[in-house]
């Protein structure tokens, strides 16, 4: 549901902490940060200079540390090092690209907090005012609107995350994505409450809804922790709006089928989890070098370091020497190959070994002192972020048993929820039905029966 996307979004810290951030005030960041890495003379293109060259690990290569090396190397020869870790080629026509070119910095900074503060929190309903307000918004962006539809028709669609320039890169396509997705979900609104009269527009909303997922499901492949998490709290919102077309008593059973078959294919076409962790592994080992070069002031954002005050952590960060910079790196990279491994298994099944992974790395443990960038800053908020991953499959997995069921189709093959181990249940009542979700982060899916 929403609600756990959202909760699970809000208790994450560390980079996914600073992802959010470049959400909620783009431009005082990640313009900042774009116009600071594209070169504009002086400084800024040395940093850039060195953002690249430390996408090539060479401090970590040239380390006394021998075991910290041959980490190194084998991550460069799986071509796993920010330089190497790069998204597929898109082939033709590109509707990342396409998109990004509809959107102008100014218009992501204005609409970006506009569309979030429109879709509601919970169930898809809204007020007069709130229809009013959707309405004026999507003729405002109508230009905007066809970009967005013309781009779902390229052959392809490849966000790029720019591992090369760790955690430099600017982040723009997470608020691309964002924008195409709600600004498709709000324009479901009007079709569901049937403004323009006549009654609700189904196959329109459901439109809508294909749209919005579309974006979604290109924005989860991408091998990033922040991409899956904001994927996850997106697909949420999509929920929403088909929890709201299976209520309706307009809907028909093709309606119900339709939906259904957008599930079945997003599930088929699940990311991995291993991904988002290889990912992000990428952005901390280009960290670490930019802590080498010293760099460490740019890296910390201001709530890193208020975390690190807190914990009487930041003057021995600032101060920290090779030694403890190598040591401090080799301690990430096995508790991350660790939890690589464990992603292996449903999530029910790997909660004990994730724990046991991050045991070492609490506040209280003595790595928390020993390894304080990992400890403090690089995974806190993985085991989180891993937990939504898993209740966006399980939301997704209710919902499509659901609309099966509701649909009279033959049930997906789906038993557990991913996230408890727990059996749905499927209740029929007279003219609906309730798949309960086996999880109180979840909200259970009810739908009416179609004719």
């Amino acid at each position: 549901s929403a609600e756990a996307s959202s909760q699970a979004i809000d208790a994450t810290g560390g980079r996914s902490m600073r992802a959010r951030r470049v959400h909620q005030a783009w431009l005082p960041h990640a313009c900042w940060l774009s116009l600071l890495l594209a070169g504009c003379g002086g400084p800024e293109e040395s940093l850039r200079e060195v953002a690249l060259r430390c996408a090539a690990l060479p401090g970590a290569k040239a380390s006394a540390n021998e075991a910290l090396r041959a980490e190194v190397l084998q991550l460069q020869e799986a071509r796993q090092t920010p330089g190497l870790l790069r998204p597929p080629t898109a082939i033709g026509e590109d509707a990342a690209r396409l998109l990004a070119d509809a959107l102008s910095d100014a218009t992501r900074y204005k609409l970006f907090p506009e569309l979030e503060r429109l879709m509601p929190s919970g169930r898809f309903l809204f007020d007069t005012p709130a229809l009013d307000a959707i309405g004026r918004l999507l003729r405002s962006h109508a230009q905007l609107r066809l970009a967005i539809q013309r781009a779902e028709q390229a052959p392809a669609c490849v966000f790029r995350p720019q591992n090369a320039l760790g955690n430099m890169a600017p982040m723009r396509y997470l608020d691309d994505a964002a924008i195409a997705a709600r600004l498709r979900l709000n324009a479901a609104a009007p079709d569901r409450a049937g403004v323009a009269g006549g009654g609700p527009d189904v196959a329109a909303a459901i439109e809508e809804v294909r749209g919005a997922m579309y974006w979604i499901g290109h924005l989860a492949r991408v091998g990033r922790i922040e991409a899956r998490v904001l994927a996850a709290r997106l697909r949420g919102e999509a929920l929403t709006v088909i929890e709201a077309i299976a209520d309706n008593a307009a809907t028909q059973r093709p309606d119900l089928e339709r939906l259904y078959t957008l599930l079945r294919q997003t599930l088929e076409a699940w990311p991995g989890d291993a991904a988002a962790l290889i990912g992000d592994r990428s952005v901390s080992l280009h960290t670490y070098e930019l802590i080498r070069e010293g760099y460490l002031e740019q890296v910390l954002t201001d709530e890193d370091r208020a975390l690190l005050e807190r914990r009487r952590l930041l003057a021995s960060v600032q101060s920290m020497g090779a030694t403890q910079i190598d040591e401090d790196q080799l301690a990430y990279l096995g508790a991350v190959r660790a939890l690589i491994a464990a992603a292996q298994q449903p999530h029910h099944q790997r909660v004990e070994r994730v724990q046991a992974v991050m045991k070492p790395f609490n506040p209280e443990e003595a790595a928390s002192v020993e390894a304080p960038l990992a400890s403090n800053l690089l995974l806190p908020s993985v085991p989180a972020a891993l937990h939504a991953m898993a209740l966006d499959r399980a939301a997704c997995e209710v919902w499509a048993i659901a609309l099966a069921a509701a649909a009279d189709l033959d049930p997906p093959p789906l038993r557990v929820n991913p996230v408890t181990g727990v059996a749905y249940e499927v209740n029929r009542l007279a003219g609906s039905l309730i798949v309960r979700s086996g999880d109180p982060e979840l909200r259970d899916a009810y739908a009416r029966v179609a004719p």
